[in-house]
């Protein structure tokens, strides 16, 4: 998979992306892009991660870690991923959107 897109710099935090873009990806309205929040430990910056360049890769020396995503999270993300391919709609993806963007 691919590495996520951090959205500032982590040393001095200034954006890199335009706010109003940032909140459009934060509404959910590109299906090919998902905001990642600032997480202590995980991601020393807000990012987001493009879905259209996702890849599965092989690498032996990474370790796993116990992190995951809740299962209702992991059930919007894979409508998301859905969408994105087929554009099959309603689904919990797309009625999350659709709430977001009104």
């Amino acid at each position: 998979m691919r590495r996520s897109m951090r959205l500032s710099d982590v040393v001095t935090e200034r954006m890199e992306f335009n706010p109003a873009l940032i909140d459009r990806v934060r509404r959910m309205e590109f299906p090919e892009l998902v905001f990642l929040p600032k997480r202590s430990g995980f991601l020393e910056v807000d990012s987001m991660l493009r879905l259209d360049e996702m890849q599965s890769v092989f690498r032996p020396h990474l370790e796993a870690i116990p992190l995951a995503l809740s299962e209702e999270l992991c059930e919007i993300l894979r409508h998301q991923f859905q969408f994105l391919i087929t554009g099959r709609a309603p689904s919990p993806y797309t009625e999350l959107r659709e709430m977001l963007l009104s």
